[in-house]
């Protein structure tokens, strides 16, 4: 698939783009954010409204003129996972906004509020009120700013498709919830990409092709067990899954059918693997993290970096800690280095999703919606994991992949509603990534076997089993071996179908992460043989990730740290979103919301701070309010234009002179007598009228000192006048 399309869609009106999430819990009704906080417009919500327009459309057209193959072509079937349709990504604000977030390390919340505002309403009764219980507060997104959606698709369009589907677009007025109460009006435009469909460069012979995996959106890999409304993602990308993948873009490379397909050739062990896809560590392939290794209970409650591993297939070792409530240390992948063992967690995320049932769509704008909410969980978005596709025999689908560099593919379920789209770079490798350097051949009379994806092994009799037989193994290594110790972990396996609609038996395997001991009795162990097994894999479904397994001689790992995957600067395929002529403004526009947002919480923390140090005198609110009145008055004049900051220095001259002149013969000296802190009320005005706030330097262009301290003044006088405080009333409670 290559992009074909930006559609770009401008906010006329506040927004609220419903989501599940919360990031700071002050609204009832939350908007939809990704991890950076901006808000966003899920891609299969906006097919959805896309497609709902271009059928309304349809439906206006005589009979003979619908365009309903059109519509079939450009959107699909409802409930099938159609390859030929169009793909939609999730509507973003532009790049230009995103690197700002980065550049300047802003925070989730902070970036959340800097673009959004939370609204309250109520309901009216029949009285006219607001009837009881009805108070709600939604959070939305502030008009001006311009989200963009790229639009892929596997072939050209007819000219009638690209013009049904401009119409479309043109047609979505409005998105998100609450749209009959003012909120998510937008204008839409389409703008085609000349964009080349194919790769640049080709990836050189293998056999072995490293597939650099980078996920653009998050990945619906489940689990076997699950709910009809719930979903567990798996830990790495399985074979059989990039196996779909990749053998659904060859075809629509070159142009087959399903039914050309050279199966006696792509599903073939012998001529063609597909091993699966792990996390990437320190630039290397990951592995999946190794059961055996143990840490003591209190060591487990430490958060370190690095910390002391003992492996339990070490007798000797794994005793220093065995009256210790040794702890199973608990990671998703490692690395192995010379000296330690770099390990992860797989990041994962989860999304709750609203879906209308397929009648209602048919029902059309005069429908009765019905609906059903779901959750995902998915591999999240940002990460980088590495494959290898294993082709020791040159088949037409082998000098395909090696003809290519970079591909789009999209991965797992839900691939139509914003899951699944990754870039994928190719690099030809002479020697298997699967061989640890680290990790020799050494006459240690010991064998180790390293589970690296599960296995759906049997024994001699065809019953399924959980560990390899010592005599079969001998014989694949020309060596006599006798079982000694193993850590063992099982789970079902199983998969789907998506050409057949049809999941695939599922049967309990052999997990990966197992290890196993083995004592090596006589013979010595040959490094051929030991490549020569590696290669072809153990037990059934070797062709989709199934059976990988390393063999070595020693585990020389005492030590493991923790290591925070890292794909900064490694992102292919990244859709290019905004507008120069249009991104300017909106990022002056968010540096001085966020300016405005910093000097808001300073002028809360000084005012707090001033009202606590208020004594002296005997003032009541009447008294507070005239300088509350004459602090909003200044604020109002400056807001019309009608005077400058500058100018507030002499109102306030004049507002002492005339207290004076009125107090100058009385025994009460009134407001005078007020002290904050070691300050007259006097000297603390002029004061706080001369402070400098201080901002970040990006944001000091937007530092309005004169005019915060203008407002912090206004604050303060009406804190004491709401508070209905005076200042002989706080003497007597002291």
């Amino acid at each position: 698939m290559s992009l074909k399309a930006i559609i770009e869609v401008e906010l006329l009106s506040e927004t609220v783009f419903g989501g599940d999430g919360s990031v700071l819990g002050t609204a009832d009704i939350e908007i939809q954010t990704d991890e950076r906080g901006l808000p966003y417009l899920a891609g299969r919500t906006l097919k959805g409204l896309i497609r709902e327009q271009a059928e309304w459309y349809s439906s206006f057209l005589p009979p003979e003129e619908q365009l309903d193959r059109e519509i079939l072509r450009l959107f699909g079937k409802p409930w099938e996972d159609n390859h030929e349709s169009l793909r939609f990504g999730n509507a973003k604000l532009s790049d230009a906004i995103y690197e700002l977030v980065s550049k300047h390390n802003i925070g989730a919340g902070e970036m959340l509020n800097a673009v959004t505002n939370v609204r309250s309403m109520t309901s009216i009764d029949e009285s006219g009120k607001a009837a009881a219980g009805t108070l709600r507060q939604a959070r939305v997104m502030k008009p001006g700013f311009v989200l963009y959606a790229p639009v892929f698709a596997n072939t050209e369009l007819s000219e009638t498709e690209r013009q049904l589907l401009e119409k479309a677009v043109k047609l979505v007025r409005h998105v998100g919830v609450m749209r009959n109460r003012g909120k998510g009006e937008v204008r839409c435009r389409l703008k085609w990409i000349n964009s080349r469909s194919g790769s640049d460069g080709s990836a050189g012979e293998g056999p072995y092709y490293e597939l650099t995996i980078y996920a653009h959106e998050p990945l619906k890999i489940s689990q076997v067990l699950g709910t009809s409304d719930s979903s567990h993602a798996l830990n790495s990308i399985p074979g059989h899954v990039l196996r779909g993948a990749l053998v659904q873009a060859y075809l629509q490379s070159t142009g087959k059918s399903p039914a050309e397909l050279e199966t006696e050739e792509i599903f073939d062990p012998r001529k063609v693997q597909f091993w699966n896809g792990y996390l990437a560590l320190n630039g290397k392939r990951g592995l999946p993290f190794a059961q055996h290794l143990f840490e003591s209970k209190q060591e487990a409650k430490e958060s370190k970096k690095q910390r002391s591993i003992y492996p339990a297939l070490d007798k000797e070792y794994f005793g220093r800690i065995r009256h210790e409530s040794p702890v199973r240390i608990s990671r998703d992948v490692m690395t192995m280095e010379r000296d330690v063992l770099l390990a992860a967690k797989v990041r994962k995320s989860s999304a709750l999703h609203l879906s209308l049932l397929e009648d209602a769509r048919r029902a059309g704008r005069l429908g009765e919606y019905r609906t059903r909410i779901y959750r995902y969980e998915a591999l999240d978005s940002g990460q980088m994991f590495k494959a290898v596709v294993f082709a020791p025999v040159q088949t037409e689908f082998a000098r395909w992949l090696a003809s290519r560099k970079t591909l789009t593919l999209w991965l797992g379920g839900a691939r139509n509603s914003g899951y699944g789209r990754v870039s994928v770079t190719i690099e030809a490798m002479r020697e298997s990534p699967e061989r640890i350097e680290a990790l020799p051949l050494k006459p240690t009379g010991e064998l180790y076997v390293l589970a690296v994806s599960d296995w759906i092994i049997r024994d001699r009799n065809g019953r399924l089993c959980s560990a390899l037989d010592a005599g079969w193994l001998g014989e694949q290594l020309g060596v006599d071996l006798e079982p000694e110790d193993q850590v063992v972990g099982t789970q079902l396996t199983g998969g789907f179908i998506s050409q057949w609609q049809a999941y695939q038996p599922s049967y309990s395997a052999v997990q990966a992460g197992s290890i196993y001991k083995y004592r090596v009795l006589s013979g010595t162990l040959d490094e051929e043989r030991v490549r020569r097994l590696m290669e072809q894999g153990v037990g059934a479904r070797v062709n989709e990730g199934f059976g990988r397994l390393i063999l070595f001689t020693d585990w020389p790992y005492t030590r493991m740290e923790d290591h925070e995957p890292v794909s900064a600067g490694f992102e292919p395929g990244k859709i290019v979103r905004g507008d120069t002529s249009s991104d300017r403004a909106q990022i002056e526009r968010i540096k001085r919301n966020l300016a405005d947002m910093r000097l808001q919480a300073v002028t809360r923390e000084r005012v707090a701070g001033w009202v606590r140090e208020v004594h002296g005198g005997r003032i009541n609110s009447s008294k507070w309010g005239t300088l509350w009145q004459i602090s909003s008055e200044i604020l109002a004049e400056i807001g019309n234009g009608r005077s400058r900051p500058e100018s507030a220095v002499k109102r306030w001259e004049r507002f002492w002179e005339n207290m004076d002149d009125r107090t100058r013969n009385k025994r009460d000296p009134g407001l005078n007598a007020v002290r904050i802190g070691i300050w007259s009320l006097r000297e603390f005005i002029f004061r706080q009228l001369e402070y400098e706030y201080t901002l970040d330097d990006w944001l000091e262009a937007y530092n309005e000192s004169r005019i915060w301290n203008l407002r912090a003044l206004e604050l303060f006088f009406r804190q004491m006048v709401r508070g209905k405080t005076s200042t002989s009333e706080k003497v007597a409670e002291q």
